[in-house]
């Protein structure tokens, strides 16, 4: 049935509108090469919306894509050459022009191809490629674009020869060999005039019913001359010089034939045509069963099914349509229902030839709404529960979807309630029917867009990264995010990046302290390590969002605090050895302990701002970073000596070094060690050995 309403939109159209070609034609446009690339192909006549589309066997240049709506041909195309292809554009008749088009590649804005004097198609042709004397031979670049169909390019430079259509632009390249033997590259551009037979399909015809279809032709020398070069056409049908094809088939079938047109040069262009003659129209008929109510103050739309006949169809309502509601000539019914009642209407449909059906409705209007919001949102992944909201009716409601689907994994209830967990990200569209008490009953649309699936922070998912403390966390600090869905699967660690710094975007995962992105040192599906923004001093409290390939988690209000110190320790636990180095700059452990009363240099995170104040994302360098509040250190229960604190050379600026010279008489193989920073001490459980 659907092929039916199109052949006959195109019956109609063909009868009634221009010939469908092109407002210009351009027969080739310059693209540069790693240069963002644009042309729309403008057709004019036929009947719009068109479509278009690459000729089967016919290839874009490398990089281009053509958009089949809007006919834009856009792209970047990445290396020289000539792209010669064969557009088609086709309209809602279903006729249809293809055109060939070429796009020159350049290395650089400005770099052109030399042009040649035209040619026309069927008629000689003979030209030098250059002056004579000026090259010893020439030879055609078999890796370059084309030579037109039916010329030759002798060794001498001339190129020669009778063309054969289609025309158009080619273009390419010679190689150049000069008296000394030395060669040259030199591109060539020629224009192939003569009349272009750019019609590849017709419009459907119809049995007993006059045709009509005017064939499209590109050329610059009128007049255009059709002739039928093989056939025959349809029995009834006749062609006209001036290419228009019209007459009464009373034999259905599918005819090949093929036609020529000649122009004032007598250059000629052949084309190979199917035109198919279908049996008479199907009855006129209107498939909606019925219509659903309304309600006064909300939106109304329905679509009335209209097959067969001749379109285009006129319309008529035979009685009232509720207030506030009309009928367009597309057969929409649209508008808002402004006054409570029963309306009953018939509407009538007459079609091109006369012929005329008529159905009759009700549409019931009410006070029943739906009142919720008209997109629903929804994650994948995610459980969810929405309860759909009505008014102006008889509780208890009733609610089911009478058109269309709900995401894979949702349901609704009869007492209006989505619920489940959306498998796959995406957007519906349903009809919902609502039903109150009183039997009265209202469609609406529903949008439900599914997105997808969030990262999630866990719940006190946030912890330093050195003990795995959580609670507060401070400026600069270097911390541990927990959850899931938050990065890719396997562990993606950071790179510096041009300017030597750490990025705050890593494999499409983003961390933001307070809208601020962090630097991230690494990130995974389940596991983050960022350094908190040194900018979000001075607040109580941050907001923290984890954004995994655009989509972002729900936000986590964290305390801050001036400071949050942790201390590094050898396995990465947060307990334990510390990770220090002795005096002599031997890792410190049971095996080489450090000799009380020496330094010890111990690593740490938290220390909050420093004097000069910290730089999100870089390595510390030779003027190194103090912490602003004071520092101390406890050994055993005793309080060493510091004589250094601040930024560790060379490492990432959020890693604080502390060079503390232990109390003379304490030793063991775990000698407790707890940092101070103002008035917030490190977690308890990391050890020093010292003998």
């Amino acid at each position: 049935m659907r092929f039916l309403v199109l052949a006959m939109i195109s019956l109609v159209a063909a009868a009634q509108t221009a010939p469908l070609t092109l407002s210009t034609y351009d027969m080739f446009r310059y693209a540069v090469t790693a240069r963002a690339f644009s042309y729309r192909f403008a057709p004019a006549g036929g009947a719009a919306p068109y479509s278009f589309s690459v000729e089967e066997g016919s290839t874009l240049p490398p990089g281009l894509r053509l958009n089949g709506a809007t006919g834009e041909l856009t792209g970047t195309v990445p290396q020289v050459g000539e792209y010669r292809h064969t557009v088609c554009i086709t309209d809602v008749a279903q006729q249809q022009i293809c055109i060939p088009f070429l796009v020159i590649a350049v290395a650089n804005e400005g770099d052109t191809y030399t042009e040649l004097p035209p040619a026309r198609v069927s008629v000689d042709y003979q030209n030098l490629v250059a002056k004579p004397g000026e090259f010893a031979e020439f030879a055609y670049d078999p890796l370059s674009g084309g030579i037109p169909p039916g010329m030759v390019l002798e060794i001498t430079g001339r190129l020669y020869g009778i063309p054969r259509p289609p025309g158009g632009a080619w273009a390419f390249r010679v190689r150049a060999k000069d008296f000394e033997g030395n060669t040259t590259i030199r591109p060539y551009l020629i224009r192939l005039m003569g009349p272009l037979a750019a019609t590849t399909v017709m419009p459907t015809g119809f049995s007993g019913i006059e045709y009509s279809g005017q064939l499209s032709v590109l050329g610059d020398q009128p007049p255009h001359v059709w002739t039928v070069r093989r056939g025959p056409l349809p029995p009834g049908y006749v062609l006209s010089e001036t290419g228009r094809i019209t007459g009464v088939c009373n034999q259905p079938g599918r005819y090949p034939f093929s036609l020529r047109v000649t122009d004032l040069t007598l250059s000629s262009h052949d084309r190979d045509l199917v035109l198919t003659v279908l049996g008479s129209l199907p009855p006129i008929a209107i498939s909606n069963a019925d219509l659903p109510g309304g309600a006064v103050g909300v939106g109304y739309r329905q679509q009335l099914n209209i097959s067969g006949g001749r379109e285009p169809y006129s319309f008529r309502i035979l009685g009232s349509l509720p207030p506030g509601i009309t009928l367009s000539s597309s057969a929409l019914l649209s508008g808002t229902p402004t006054t409570v009642g029963s309306y009953t209407f018939s509407v009538q449909v007459t079609d091109l030839a006369g012929s005329n059906f008529a159905k009759s409705f009700t549409i019931a209007v009410g006070n029943l709404r739906y009142s919720g919001p008209a997109t629903v949102s929804l994650f994948a992944q995610e459980e969810a529960r929405v309860v759909l909201t009505a008014d102006g009716g008889t509780a208890p409601f009733r609610w089911r979807v009478a058109a269309g689907t709900l995401p894979g994994g949702i349901t609704l209830s009869e007492t209006g309630v989505l619920s489940g967990t959306a498998l796959v990200a995406g957007s519906v569209t349903a009809t919902m029917r609502l039903t109150d008490a009183s039997a009265r009953t209202l469609e609406f649309p529903l949008a439900i867009l599914v997105s997808a699936a969030r990262p999630v922070l866990s719940s006190n998912g946030i912890a330093n990264g050195a003990s795995f403390a959580t609670g507060g966390i401070a400026p600069g600090e270097i911390v541990t995010l927990f959850g899931a869905r938050m990065g890719p699967a396997n562990l993606a660690p950071f790179t510096l990046d041009g300017n030597r710094r750490i990025p705050s975007a890593l494999a499409g995962t983003r961390v933001l302290f307070g809208g601020t992105p962090a630097p991230l040192l690494y990130v995974s599906a389940n596991q983050i390590g960022a350094i908190v923004p040194y900018g979000v001093a001075g607040r109580t409290t941050v907001d923290v969002v984890v954004e995994a390939n655009g989509v972002r988690s729900e936000t986590a209000s964290v305390a801050l605090t001036a400071s949050a110190p942790g201390l590094f320790t050898v396995d990465s636990s947060g307990k334990g050895q510390a990770a220090a180095l002795n005096q002599d700059g031997a890792l410190n452990g049971r095996s080489t302990p450090l000799r009380a009363g020496d330094v010890v240099v111990l690593f740490g995170t938290g220390e909050g701002q420093t004097l000069p104040g910290g730089q999100d994302g870089t390595l510390t360098g030779a003027e190194t970073a103090r912490p602003v509040l004071p520092v101390s250190v406890m050994v055993g229960g005793k309080e060493g000596l510091v004589l250094y604190a601040g930024g560790s050379p060379g490492l990432v600026s959020g890693v604080f070094q502390i060079n503390v010279r232990v109390p003379a008489d304490v030793a063991g193989d775990q000698v407790p060690v707890v940092m101070q920073i103002g008035e917030i001490s490190s977690a308890p459980g990391v050890t020093l050995s010292i003998r």
